[in-house]
Formats: structure tokens, sequence, C-alpha cells
């Protein structure tokens, strides 16, 4: 995975997050890809952040991103470094803009041990073959994936399979006893195939 911003603590197998880069707040920025000229690229992102803690973005626009607007994941190249351990993310008061659906999610979240989005608006992203607008998808059994709330949003015109998909795994040691405590308050839905898919 690719991005403007990267956020890369370049460490694997965490437990917790002692080695992860802490307390980083991005507030006020557009952040513009150009979609229609360049189409889609999978893992080019706008923030791509691999073991992070108490991350926060607010106040910030995401227009025409190519793959993802905000990935949360264990690693931008697994062959070198991976389950980076996240903890604590914010995204607040965001919007986000694909332009013409051409594009992956907005935020995909992969590993993330408590995170909150919460008064973000959604519009016109998402390829008809990617999960949807928000995706909480660990993609291997340790990925930390619990303790989410998103909230106060507004979803519109999304492709995918819904405008938030939430893939769980088994519980285990190996994830913290992870997959579970998962609240969607206070969100509206217009146009999209779904609201929600587990």
């Amino acid at each position: 995975a690719d991005g403007c911003f990267i956020f890369d603590a370049q460490v694997s197998s965490q437990k917790d997050d002692t080695n992860s880069i802490k307390n980083i707040k991005i507030s006020g920025l557009n952040f513009i890809s150009d979609v229609e000229k360049h189409g889609f690229d999978e893992l080019l992102h706008q923030i791509s952040a691999h073991g992070v803690s108490n991350f926060i973005v607010e106040n910030c626009t995401f227009t025409g991103f190519l793959g993802d607007g905000i990935a949360i994941s264990g690693g931008s190249d697994f062959s070198q470094f991976s389950d980076a351990y996240n903890k604590n993310v914010t995204i607040r008061n965001c919007k986000f803009d694909g332009i013409n659906k051409n594009n992956r999610q907005a935020i995909s979240i992969y590993y993330s041990d408590g995170f909150t989005i919460d008064q973000c608006s959604f519009r016109n992203t998402t390829r008809d073959d990617m999960p949807g607008a928000i995706d909480i998808e660990p993609d291997k059994n340790s990925n930390v994936s619990r303790n989410g709330l998103i909230s106060n949003c507004t979803f519109e015109n999304i492709g995918g399979n819904a405008a938030v998909v939430i893939h769980t795994r088994v519980p285990s040691q190996e994830n913290n006893f992870s997959h579970k405590n998962f609240i969607i308050k206070n969100c509206t839905f217009n146009k999209v195939k779904q609201a929600l898919s587990v």
C-alpha cells in the first residue's frame, strides 16, 4: 500500500502499541486525487497508516481517491513488516467524495484496537466489485479488530456490497479475543445497495 501521507512504524508482530507511532493529529487538510484522469488503483491511498496509536484525522476532505481515502492496516509491505498494532483511531467531521465511484473504500480498517468514525459524509464512492464506503476487514486471523463506533454519518450514492461492511474472524488469544463490539448509530443512507453487510 502507498499513499500521499504514510505512517509506518516498520515493526511486526506487535502485541500492544509500545512501538507504534503515537499522538498524531491531521486537521484541516484537503486531499485531492484525480480518479477521473488516472483511474482505479486499489492500493494507492490518500492516508495510509500502519502501527499508529492515538491517531486523529479531523476536519479534512478526501476527494477523488484512487484506492482508499484512509487505510489503517498492519503494514505497507507484508514481505517486510506485518501485524503492526493500531490503537484508538479517530476520524471525525471529514468529507469523502469518490467523484465517480471508480475507487475502493473511503475508509478501510484492517487492524485497529478501538476506532471512532463520527460526523463524516460519504458520497459517490466504491466500485461495484469492492466492499463499501467503510470496510472493516481484518485480512489475517491475527489482526485485532474491535471496539468500533460509526456514528452520525451520512452515506449517499455508494457502490460495492453495502455502505458499511464488517468482516469478522474467530476471536482467539492470537487476536486478543477480537472481532466484537461494533456500534453503528444515528447514520443516514441514500442510494445504497444495503446499509450494512456483516
